[in-house]
């Protein structure tokens, strides 16, 4: 498939891979400034978790790319993340900026299962 034909798909679906890279570049973002920090800080015992942050953030990335390759399997992985999003922002449901990512989570997963999505996923 040409690279004008797989980007010009449905804005459902565009919207949706955006969305994928954004939430991907986040942690990849958060990973590694909280990494250069532990460094110039010489908290070296503190490390674990910005290198967790950036392999979250690069399997998200990957599977957001695969979504955007029309790979079936990359479309299951983006509806797996977005409703585990989903059911962690109603779990912690007492801080108001878990409403927003619940809110974003959900209309990604309503594009995620829109006909046009579905429909230009597996037309192939």
């Amino acid at each position: 498939m040409t690279e004008e034909k797989r980007l010009s798909g449905p804005l459902k679906f565009r919207i949706a891979y955006w969305w994928g890279f954004g939430f991907a570049s986040v942690f990849l973002l958060y990973g590694a400034v909280s990494l250069v920090l532990g460094f110039l800080d010489r908290k070296y015992a503190e490390l674990a978790q910005p290198f967790l942050f950036l392999m979250i953030g690069a399997i998200l990335m990957y599977l957001a790319y695969a979504y955007r390759e029309l790979k079936v399997w990359g479309w299951y992985s983006q509806i797996a993340v977005n409703g585990l999003i989903v059911v962690l922002s109603v779990v912690g449901f007492r801080h108001t900026s878990n409403l927003v990512l619940l809110a974003i989570a959900a209309i990604a997963l309503f594009l995620l299962f829109s006909s046009e999505t579905r429909n230009y996923l597996y037309q192939r």
